[in-house]
């Protein structure tokens, strides 16, 4: 089992902040059709609710989320070199719906690669990166690099944790 440091509260209450500036960001800028991009981001913020405690609020987004992955029309080259990874998203966030619903906080040693594949967080994925390297992925994030086809979104302090894991909450 990887050992994961332990995020606070205003850890993920600053992640949360970024990830609703991304929104912000996206409803401005993007049409909605961009429907894999904008629900990386509305799973993300509810990931980032669900470790606070926020399960009603994490509920509406993920539940979002679904909608926005089961919209994608990813084109037929992707499909057919990686499968249909929306609908692994939105089934992620269906098992996140499922944790909501009996009272659980988020399985944070596993995430979705970019590829939406479950992978293992690994030791080197749980530190936080330099402060520096903060502020160049909020900037990355502010200009449009959200989850795109081929990457990974961070969440929190830039942890590829795309699809709502991180390093597990403090207690």
């Amino acid at each position: 089992m990887v050992r994961c440091v332990r995020w606070t509260r205003s850890q993920f209450e600053e992640a949360l902040h970024l990830f609703k500036q991304c929104q912000a960001v996206i409803q401005r800028t993007r049409s909605r059709s961009e429907h894999a991009e904008y629900g990386a981001v509305m799973h993300n913020i509810a990931s980032c609710l669900h470790c606070l405690g926020q399960f009603d609020d994490a509920k509406g987004y993920y539940e979002q989320a679904v909608v926005c992955f089961e919209s994608a029309s990813p084109s037929r080259l992707w499909v057919a070199l990686y499968g249909d990874v929306d609908q692994r998203r939105a089934q992620f966030a269906r098992e996140r719906l499922i944790d909501l619903e009996y009272g659980r906080k988020p399985d944070l040693d596993k995430y979705l690669d970019g590829y939406g594949k479950k992978q293992q967080v690994t030791p080197d994925l749980a530190q936080p990166p330099p402060r520096a390297a903060e502020a160049q992925h909020a900037t990355h994030l502010a200009l449009g690099g959200l989850a795109g086809l081929h990457g990974t979104a961070p969440i929190g302090f830039g942890s590829p944790v795309v699809w709502g894991a991180s390093p597990r909450a403090g207690a």
